[in-house]
């Protein structure tokens, strides 16, 4: 017994012979580099810091990251308080 195909609903579709470019996404295996790390305080003397003194630091990042997470430490000891993290401009991070 001969049974026919069954239709086909709507158009086929044809994939392109030879694939190109945009249908693959290499990973980014490059880790992006830092640079204009600086650490200050708002202490007159910046480059100091005492308690209830607010540090920051800013960093540029080589290309476009995720929100870093920030943790500040003292001698080795955890620093109270809570590190706010911003996207400043473009790459440009701050954290305090």
């Amino acid at each position: 017994m001969f049974k026919a195909a069954p239709r086909m609903r709507g158009a086929p579709y044809y994939a392109p012979d030879t694939p190109n470019a945009a249908w693959f996404t290499a990973p980014d295996t490059t880790a992006p580099t830092l640079s204009g790390v600086s650490i200050s305080s708002d202490n007159s003397t910046s480059s100091k810091a005492v308690p209830n003194d607010v540090v920051s630091l800013t960093f540029t990042a080589s290309e476009t990251i995720s929100s870093p997470t920030v943790t500040f430490s003292s001698g080795g000891a955890s620093v109270n308080g809570t590190v706010t993290v911003q996207n400043t401009s473009a790459n440009t991070w701050t954290a305090s």
